[in-house]
């Protein structure tokens, strides 16, 4: 689209940050704001966004969609291009180049290239999403920006968790650890940690309870710390809570609490 770079036309920018943090499923997608391009009968559009789409989630779907109510596009020509832009402004992926039809342009990326090659299409977790719209008919008479910023709230805690008499734990006695935002000091979620069985052998299970209704998905990496002072990973997976309240749990396949017992 050479011809049309030369040209005034509309141009909306959508950043995503912390879009690794992405709760949402398979197909489901979030939206950017609405936006109205005046020279084209105020025809009103926004970006979508699914991080998991086709063969089970493997690819990252972009695209660009006219609200219903807007006025009819018939009578009016025009070109729509989308593009994903790197931290300095270069275009790593664009419609253009992907033989989309103009009239409903869309990007999709396979998650691992998106993900891996993070410095390039995420830097600093934030994708930029660009959408140029020219009339041909007549041309538009100036350059319009407009830029719509959406940010998944995310807060990371590290901590040490000493469990205390931990050799002693009973079977399903559970033990609380509590954990709240360190910016309002209210609860977030709380962890469970508890043995699953009668015997001392018995496999560790854990437990997370989110407390607020706002938290969607939450990351962990647990680390257990051996009486020896070795630490070994034991866990490291994401949580998805579909409703308020409902929690979340896995056992530790690899851990055995007699090969925890108090320091």
């Amino acid at each position: 689209m050479a011809c049309e770079s030369e040209r005034k036309c509309f141009t909306f920018i959508w950043k995503v940050e912390n879009v690794s943090y992405c709760w949402l499923k398979e197909y489901e997608s979030t939206e950017s704001p609405w936006f109205v391009v005046d020279e084209i009968e105020g025809t009103k559009w926004r970006l979508l966004l699914t991080v998991r789409c086709g063969e089970g989630g493997k690819y990252v779907q972009l695209w660009l969609e006219s609200s219903p109510a807007s006025k009819s596009e018939e009578n009016t020509v025009f070109a729509r291009e989308l593009d994903i832009l790197a931290l300095d402004g270069r275009v790593l992926l664009s419609s253009n180049n992907n033989n989309c039809p103009s009239k409903n342009p869309t990007l999709r990326v396979k998650r691992e290239d998106l993900f891996v090659v993070r410095s390039e299409f995420l830097p600093q977790d934030t994708l930029t999403a660009r959408v140029r719209i020219w009339k041909s008919d007549g041309g538009m008479l100036e350059n319009v920006h407009s830029v719509a910023r959406t940010i998944i709230e995310v807060e990371k805690r590290s901590f040490t968790w000493k469990v205390l008499n931990f050799s002693s734990l009973k079977p399903m006695k559970v033990c609380n650890y509590e954990i709240k935002s360190l910016e309002t000091g209210v609860p977030l979620m709380s962890l469970d940690l508890f043995l699953n069985d009668a015997s001392k052998s018995g496999r560790i299970c854990f437990a997370v309870d989110p407390k607020s209704r706002t938290i969607k998905c939450c990351t962990f990496q647990l680390s257990l710390v051996q009486a020896s002072g070795n630490i070994a990973e034991c866990l490291k997976d994401e949580f998805r809570f579909d409703a308020p309240g409902e929690s979340r749990s896995r056992s530790l396949e690899k851990a055995e609490s007699r090969s925890y017992a108090d320091s």
